[in-house]
């Protein structure tokens, strides 16, 4: 009796598992989510605009991350190696964007990319917690989760080299 009875509520319980789980994952992603988008505006509001120009976004000219003689020496090494940047920005036409996307060689980088990141991103992001199904640690999921990141960091290096 005790067994039929065990035997009946064991989806219960597997459902439930299942549920917290879930839940887990999506709290998970969330947070993973909000930490990334308050690392992009801190990026965006720290970084300086321009080369030589050392004020960020968020100092409004009251702090500068290079002195006056350190912005001097940027702004003449950047226009010592493109003599080009002193007119101001240049202007990018639908048309060079055209040009460089048809570029065989563009093209080809493209596709070796992406077909070298396609193979694992969707997995990347359950691996840890498959690893750790397994009895590893987070720690040691999280290590062994990282290396296919690596090989395929090491395999676009090689294609890029050979397109």
């Amino acid at each position: 009796m005790r067994v039929c009875r065990l035997a009946m509520d064991l989806p219960g319980y597997v459902n439930q598992g299942q549920s917290q789980q879930q839940h887990h994952l999506l709290t998970d992603s969330i947070v993973e989510g909000l930490i990334t988008i308050f690392a992009g505006i801190i990026f965006t509001l720290l970084v300086p605009p321009k080369a030589g120009n050392g004020y960020a976004l968020v100092g409004l000219k009251r702090w500068s991350y290079f002195t006056p003689r350190e912005s001097h020496i940027i702004r003449n090494r950047v226009l010592l190696d493109d003599p080009h940047k002193a007119h101001g920005h240049i202007k990018i036409t639908a048309k060079d964007i055209w040009n460089t996307v048809r570029q065989p060689t563009t093209l080809q980088h493209f596709f070796i990319t992406l077909v070298a990141m396609s193979g694992f991103q969707g997995l990347t992001q359950y691996t840890p917690s498959m690893i750790k199904s397994f009895g590893f640690n987070a720690i040691q999921a999280n290590a062994l989760a990282s290396v296919p990141i690596y090989c395929s960091m090491v395999w676009c290096l090689v294609l890029s080299y050979f397109a």
